[in-house]
């Protein structure tokens, strides 16, 4: 029992799916994105070392779950415009609400 409270209470903290210390070092909230019915809503959180990173900054899209805690569930690399300007993601709700986002728009190579 206190084995499972104990991973609950980390994935609250730290998503499934992302390392400790990158997260918890090198983590900056972004926007949250809901789900045109407003049944989901995805928390985004850029990965940026500053200095010490080469490339653009990569995101997560993290869903949470009041049972099982945070995860992962789509991630990459963006334009940093859309990591420290607050630019738009380019991303959009299926029919079902699977949420798509468009890696080649965020890293500013399709227009």
């Amino acid at each position: 029992m206190l084995l499972a409270l104990s991973v609950r209470i980390y994935r609250g903290v730290i998503p499934r799916g992302a390392a400790l210390l990158p997260f918890v070092l090198f983590c900056a909230k972004g926007p949250t994105l809901s789900s045109p019915d407003g049944t989901r809503s995805v928390q985004v959180y850029f990965k940026d070392a500053g200095g010490a990173q080469v490339g653009p900054p990569e995101a997560w899209f993290i869903e949470s779950n009041w049972l099982f805690g945070r995860r992962v569930i789509d991630e990459g690399k963006v334009h940093p415009r859309i990591a420290n300007d607050g630019d738009p993601i380019p991303a959009s709700w299926t029919p079902d609400n699977g949420l798509v986002i468009d890696f080649d728009a965020a890293l500013g190579e399709k227009e």
